[in-house]
C-alpha cells in the first residue's frame, strides 16, 4: 500500500487541478479577508475565527471537485485494472486514494491559514476564542474535511462516468443549501407577536428600528402586542429528527463551525459526527467497491 500512496501522491502533486485550486483559494482568501477587514476591529468585531473557518464553505466545493477529478481519471486511463493485476488489493487501492485526497484537503487548509492569518493580523484582527476552544474547532474542521473527502471518494470510486463531477458538485450544493434551509426552519421561535406587519423607521438617534403596525397601518407599542403560537415552528418529534440529520451531514457541520446557526452545538460534537460520517462513508464505499465490476 505504501507504493500506492507514494505513486498517488506523485500524481496528485503533478496534477494541474491541485495547483489551479490552490491559486483560486489564494485569490479567494485575499479578496474575502480584505473585504471583511473592517469586521476585525471595533466593538462589533467578529475576530479572525470568521476568516479561518469561512474556508469550510469554499472547501465544500473545492476539495470534492479536486478529489473526484483525481480519483475518476484512473477509470478512464485503466489504472485501476493495472494496479489490481500486479497484486494490489481493492482495499489498498481505495484507501490509498482516500488518504492522498485527504492530504490534498489538508494542504488547502494549511494554505488558507498561511494566507488568511497574516492578512488578518495585519488588518488588526485577533482571535476571540480561547486557545482550547480554537484547537477543538480546528480539529473538528479537519474531520469535516475528511468527511467531505470520504463521501466524494465513495461516489467517485463507484461511478465510472465522467458526469460524476457534475453529480458531486450538485450533491455538495444540495448539502449546503439543505443545511441552510433546515437551520432557517429550526430557527423559527415557538411564539411570535400577534401583529399584521412591521415597518422600518428612523428614530431620533438616526438608527433604523423595527416598528409593529396593525391592519390599518397604525403603530403599536411592544407592550400592546400579544404572543401567539408560531404556525411555522417545528415541534417534536420532527424537530429532534431534523436536528440530528443536520448535525450528521457535512453541510450542517460546516454551518455550525462557521457560526451561522442559532443552535449552539459544541465543536467536539461536530467533530465526532464528522468522524462518524467519514467512517460510515468509507465502510460503505469500500464494501461496494469490493463487488464492483471494473471491466
Amino acid at each position: 500500500m505504501w507504493k500506492l500512496i507514494c505513486a498517488n501522491t506523485f500524481v496528485m502533486l503533478r496534477s494541474k487541478r491541485l495547483w489551479i485550486g490552490a491559486a483560486a483559494l489564494v485569490v479567494y482568501d485575499l479578496g474575502i479577508v480584505n473585504f471583511t477587514i473592517s469586521g476585525l476591529r471595533g466593538p462589533g468585531a467578529t475576530g479572525l475565527e470568521a476568516q479561518v473557518f469561512g474556508f469550510l464553505g469554499l472547501a465544500a466545493l473545492l476539495v470534492p471537485v479536486v478529489t473526484v477529478l483525481f480519483v475518476n481519471t484512473d477509470y478512464h486511463d485503466g489504472t485501476y485494472r493495472s494496479k489490481l493485476s500486479v497484486g494490489h488489493s481493492r482495499a489498498a487501492v481505495y484507501l490509498a486514494n482516500l488518504l492522498v485526497s485527504a492530504l490534498a484537503g489538508l494542504f488547502y487548509f494549511a494554505l488558507h491559514l498561511l494566507v488568511a492569518l497574516p492578512v488578518g493580523y495585519a488588518g488588526g484582527g485577533t482571535f476571540l476564542l480561547d486557545p482550547g476552544e480554537l484547537a477543538v474547532r480546528m480539529g473538528a474542521s479537519i474531520l469535516v474535511l475528511l468527511s467531505l473527502t470520504a463521501i466524494t471518494v465513495a461516489v467517485s470510486m463507484l461511478m465510472t462516468h465522467r458526469a460524476v463531477t457534475v453529480v458531486v458538485i450538485i450533491m455538495m450544493a444540495l448539502l449546503l443549501d439543505g443545511a441552510s434551509l433546515l437551520e432557517n426552519c429550526l430557527a423559527q421561535p415557538p411564539q411570535v407577536r400577534d401583529v399584521t406587519g412591521t415597518v422600518e423607521v428612523v428614530n431620533e438617534e438616526g438608527e433604523t428600528v423595527l416598528r409593529y403596525v396593525d391592519r390599518e397601518g397604525r403603530e403599536l407599542k411592544v407592550s400592546e402586542t400579544e404572543m401567539v403560537p408560531n404556525p411555522y415552528y417545528i415541534g417534536e418529534p420532527l424537530r429532534t429528527g431534523l436536528c440530528l440529520v443536520n448535525d450528521l451531514l457535512p453541510g450542517g457541520q460546516i454551518f455550525h463551525l462557521m457560526g451561522l446557526t442559532q443552535r449552539q452545538v459544541p465543536a467536539w460534537s461536530v467533530g465526532l459526527n464528522a468522524g462518524a460520517m467519514a467512517l460510515l462513508s468509507t465502510a460503505l464505499g469500500l464494501g461496494l467497491f469490493r463487488r464492483k465490476d471494473l471491466r
